[in-house]
């Protein structure tokens, strides 16, 4: 499955497209045949070979110290793969992107992530085009700035913004690996003192009302949530979620709010955003589940903006 996907990509890179199984095989038969000498071989099997190893070492085990490596396996954590062959592409540059440069052109692909397939539902594979289009072009434009354009161009050309994106975000109920994304991102934007790889590297996002049955709440719990508030999600609200930084804790179900709140707060520690949010909160009731999902969602229409890149 690697070395097809792999294989997928790097043609798919240099013909600027995603390739049909039969396409492709068609196209590596008559390249395969065109190989009619020895020197022909050995220079194409180690251009293979090379793209191979960057692949391998920088997409599929990224270290931390890589200027993609933050964003990239955020997006890979979340199941989102479609950015790999612009990334494989920009690491394949003659002239590689600078730190500022690879952030810059991921934001682009992170806000995709999260404003048209997160929030706005749409299938990942409608990008899929457009990936393969940017990197190409990523391998022949020597501007990168040039590239950026043409990617918010065809963004607003070619595909239809979500609207209530805020409404929408407030409402979502993410699996964990997201939900720790989200929060992670929020946290990293309300506190740019944080170091984006280090001091993220354990975190978890924890829900703060128990995900478990009703029939299991403790009684102080139950006071808050009738059986049919509980069964329309709340628990698995985006609002009801919050980031600690050690992802080894474990904070018991029984108990009432302010002894799990305590135990949450306690390992938020460089957090601060988080923490503050929770220690403000007198209580817990349904409402303020939402009013958590909203305030993020206000945050994070600044964070994931398309408009931050033009």
């Amino acid at each position: 499955s690697l070395k097809n996907n792999y294989i997928r990509t790097f043609w798919g890179v240099r013909e600027g497209r995603p390739l049909p199984p039969t396409q492709l095989l068609n196209l590596m038969g008559k390249e395969i045949k065109r190989l009619n000498t020895e020197d022909k071989i050995k220079r194409f099997s180690r251009k293979l070979n090379s793209w191979c190893a960057t692949y391998r070492g920088s997409i599929l085990e990224p270290k931390s110290g890589m200027s993609h490596y933050r964003a990239h396996t955020d997006l890979t954590a979340c199941g989102f793969k479609q950015h790999h062959s612009l990334l494989l592409a920009l690491l394949r540059r003659d002239n590689p992107p600078t730190t500022d440069e690879m952030n810059n052109l991921l934001g682009i692909v992170e806000t995709i992530y999260i404003r048209y397939i997160l929030v706005g539902n749409m299938r990942a594979n409608i990008f899929e085009n457009l990936f393969f289009k940017w990197s190409k072009l990523a391998l022949e434009y020597s501007s990168l700035d040039r590239l950026k354009r043409v990617m918010l161009g065809d963004i607003s050309q070619q595909v239809t913004a979500p609207t209530q994106f805020e409404e929408v975000f407030a409402q979502l109920t993410p699996k964990t690996k997201v939900a720790t994304y989200l929060l992670s991102k929020i946290e990293r934007h309300e506190v740019p003192s944080l170091n984006h790889t280090s001091d993220f590297a354990q975190a978890q996002a924890l829900p703060i009302l128990p995900t478990i049955g009703h029939h299991y709440l403790p009684d102080d719990w139950k006071v808050w949530y009738t059986a049919q508030e509980y069964a329309k999600g709340y628990p698995t609200r985006i609002g009801n979620y919050a980031l600690i930084q050690e992802r080894s804790v474990t904070v018991p179900h029984n108990g009432d709010f302010d002894q799990r709140r305590s135990a949450i707060v306690d390992n938020c520690r460089a957090f601060t955003h988080s923490k503050a949010d929770l220690e403000r909160l007198g209580s817990f009731h349904p409402y303020i589940i939402d009013a958590r999902g909203e305030a993020m969602a206000k945050i994070a229409a600044a964070v994931w903006d398309l408009d931050n890149f033009s």
